[in-house]
């Protein structure tokens, strides 16, 4: 079937009346209906049934088909009008990262700024180890990172500062002096989860203390907040980005003398993407309040 007997499926379905079909597409009433027989005669399906000179009553099969119909036309209309109005095309927009800090921090930011109208943006999901190589093979346009690291034919930048907070249930009610527990960690049941940058040991780590034995290991962040949530008596060190703002059941407390550590955008060298990557200078973007 070619685009024209798709639109005139399309169009029978919506208004199933021989001659009304015929006007919108130019023709005559009896080339319209002889149009209609031959896509029934290659398909080898009954469309419609015919009620007096120009009604028609579409079948069950013809409205399973004008489904896809109705998507192929749709498609096709969208693609002319984009060659027509090349200014109008959304550019492809591709990053990867750690999927906590691209839903809590890259996704209102792009929002915020407006992105949307300007970029189709495809976020893709890996483990934060495997990050660098998903960037190189399939061709991403930026990867944020935990550390520096250098990529061939992408630069680097700053676009976030991190910032390591205390997690405990929203009705804890002991201490809430960070300092005062984080040196007498074992009146509380500790969780944690097996990284190569564990957020947990590098706080105890920067403060100088020693690191509480582990009461539960958790294979991602989202498992051990939501163990918090469920008992009082446990709680972790977690980055502020993996924790959104209105999350319930779970309070963030911050660590006073731990330093910020900085997360980074690499990106292709890419002039027509500078605006995007120099809107990523913003203060506010990196706050992370």
């Amino acid at each position: 079937m070619n685009i024209e007997q798709l639109q005139l499926l399309n169009w029978l379905i919506r208004d199933p009346h021989l001659s009304r079909a015929a006007i919108r597409l130019g023709k005559s009433q009896s080339a319209v209906s002889k149009q209609l027989a031959k896509i029934e005669e290659e398909l080898e399906i009954k469309l419609f049934e015919r009620n007096g000179v120009s009604g028609l009553t579409p079948t069950r099969a013809a409205k399973q088909l004008g489904e896809t119909a109705d998507f192929l036309v749709s498609r096709w209309d969208e693609a002319i009008h984009l060659v027509k109005n090349p200014e109008e095309q959304l550019r492809e927009f591709k990053i990867t990262g750690p999927s906590l800090f691209l839903k809590n921090v890259f996704l209102p930011f792009w929002v915020k700024n407006n992105w949307v109208k300007h970029y189709k943006l495809r976020m893709y999901q890996s483990r934060v180890l495997s990050l660098a190589h998903l960037a190189v093979e399939e061709d991403m346009d930026a990867v944020v990172l935990f550390q520096r690291t250098e990529l061939p034919d992408f630069r680097q930048k700053k676009i976030y500062e991190e910032e390591l907070v205390w997690v405990t249930h929203a009705d804890y009610s002991g201490s809430l002096d960070p300092i005062e527990v984080l040196q007498n960690p074992t009146s509380l049941y500790w969780v944690g989860y097996r990284s190569s940058s564990n957020p947990l040991q590098l706080a105890f780590q920067l403060l100088g203390v020693s690191e509480p034995p582990i009461h539960a290991y958790v294979e991602d962040v989202l498992g051990m907040i939501e163990l918090i949530r469920l008992d009082p008596r446990f709680t972790s060190i977690l980055p502020r980005h993996a924790i959104h703002p209105k999350e319930k059941g779970v309070r963030m407390i911050s660590i006073p003398g731990l330093k910020k550590t900085p997360i980074y955008l690499l990106y292709r060298n890419d002039a027509t993407r500078n605006s995007l990557y120099r809107s990523m200078k913003d203060p506010l973007y990196l706050s992370n309040t």
